[in-house]
């Protein structure tokens, strides 16, 4: 099986190939605007750079949010094309559990994901590892970093808690504050984005697993419209 992995959520864009032996080729580079310019030129390099060509792609997985508007569409609308014309399945996977996938290897933990969303909000989602995959314990939701806190503080949490994603750029000490409140086993990591191997392995898990991946019945996971569109008027 070769899975073509495509990940444009994030400023910091990622791409990756994986073959039978594991992750055959990646690509990482921020847009800075021109992903549109670049995204096919760049995958066909990298595709090339490890002699294979797009033909022999035999399912592809995209990020499908939520993230930046423009190049989740950009992702999500290429990796339609080749899915269909290539009559591949396509797997979405949202980047808040591509962010927490990393962590699912420590046993019975407790993964909060939070991604940037605009000033004052954060994307978030709660899982929990179990035997090294992840449970979704909670949606994913645009919050205030007080909502965050208080719904720790509801749940009242005893297990490890891991907080990672990029949004940990953004978050301030208030919310560190009230998540420590709730649980004393909080653990800080890095604040790193999505990134396409990452895809690439949740997708080969769930294609083992059977189940139709339409690329035609796949949508973009938005929890908000784009700020352009939101008025300035009260």
């Amino acid at each position: 099986m070769l899975i073509l992995a495509v990940e444009t959520s994030a400023d910091l864009c990622s791409y990756a190939l994986m073959d039978d032996n594991g992750i055959a080729g990646a690509r990482m580079f921020r847009h800075r605007m021109h992903l549109s310019e670049r995204i096919i030129i760049d995958i066909d390099t990298m595709l090339r750079d490890v002699d294979y060509a797009l033909k022999d792609i035999s399912a592809l997985a995209v990020d499908i949010g939520p993230g930046s508007f423009m190049g989740i569409r950009i992702g999500l609308m290429t990796a339609k094309t080749w899915s269909d014309a290539l009559s591949v399945p396509l797997v979405g996977i949202s980047s808040l559990e591509a962010v927490a996938f990393p962590y699912a290897e420590y046993p019975n933990a407790q993964v909060l994901s939070l991604l940037y969303a605009r000033p004052g909000f954060l994307h978030s989602q709660l899982f929990k590892s179990i035997d090294g995959e992840l449970h979704p314990l909670s949606e994913p939701l645009m919050r205030t970093e007080a909502e965050i806190a208080s719904d720790f503080q509801e749940r009242k949490l005893k297990e490890v808690v891991i907080i990672c994603g990029e949004g940990l750029k953004k978050a301030t000490s208030a919310l560190f504050q009230g998540l420590k409140e709730a649980n004393h086993n909080v653990v800080i990591c890095n604040p790193l984005a999505p990134i396409a191997s990452s895809l690439a392995l949740i997708a080969r898990k769930r294609l083992e697993e059977g189940g139709n991946y339409d690329p035609m019945a796949l949508n973009p996971l938005y929890l908000a419209p784009p700020q352009i569109t939101i008025s300035s008027k009260k």
